[in-house]
């Protein structure tokens, strides 16, 4: 495994991302929305098929999955705009829908790339480059439920951290070397297939080595 910062994992990610755009045919079909390469996709499908295929991250299928894993990013939001100041490439932009059964009634993602824009795939021939601030006041001004008020941003949630030890690989060394995990390999899948088993590794690896 090629090692990489982690400012070069989130360049990879936004390179790959964009290396699609206006190349696929939004479809919410269970067997083409993860099918990125092959020029189908939507908003979820293609943020989760990056994440995984270039970083071995799987950040969940959908909207309720993706918003209920990673960490919540501290961002001011002002109008439905979030300050750009704390973000960082990868980050992930999510809004409310139109149903009130979801969480906070989420309905759709976008991925921050810098420089103050978004990519997504909504609808139609995508994914899209858009400018942030002008795609979120444009949500926040759409109606919704009753319930939900409107479309806006709910939002912002960050799965590749700052900190350096991010590699799966490395962490499950870390936790073996360790006498933490005994089959490596095991454990090596396992953080590989979930995120939140991810998270709580990287954290007891960071305390261990903040506290030894």
């Amino acid at each position: 495994m090629i090692k990489m910062t982690v400012e070069e994992k989130r360049d990879l990610l936004v390179r790959s991302t964009l290396s699609r755009e206006r190349k696929n045919k939004y479809s919410q079909d269970s067997d083409k929305r993860t099918r990125i390469e092959s020029g189908w996709g939507d908003c979820s499908g293609t943020v989760w098929y990056w994440y995984y295929k270039k970083l071995g991250m799987n950040i969940g299928g959908n909207t309720e999955a993706q918003i209920n894993k990673g960490r919540r990013v501290d961002v001011a939001i002002n109008n439905g705009v979030p300050d750009e100041k704390n973000m960082r490439k990868g980050d992930l932009l999510f809004f409310r829908g139109q149903d009130n059964s979801r969480t906070d009634g989420v309905g759709h993602v976008e991925m921050y790339i810098g420089d103050g824009k978004i990519f997504g795939h909504g609808s139609g021939v995508g994914g899209t480059v858009k400018v942030m601030s002008d795609y979120c006041k444009m949500r926040q001004g759409q109606k919704s439920t009753e319930k939900l008020k409107n479309k806006g941003l709910i939002c912002v949630k960050r799965y590749i951290e700052d900190d350096e030890l991010t590699e799966v690989n490395d962490i499950v060394w870390e936790l073996a070397h360790r006498g933490i995990v005994s089959d490596s390999d095991l454990w090596v899948e396992k953080l590989q297939s979930d995120v939140n088993a991810y998270w709580l590794a990287r954290k007891t690896v960071k305390y261990i080595r903040e506290h030894e």
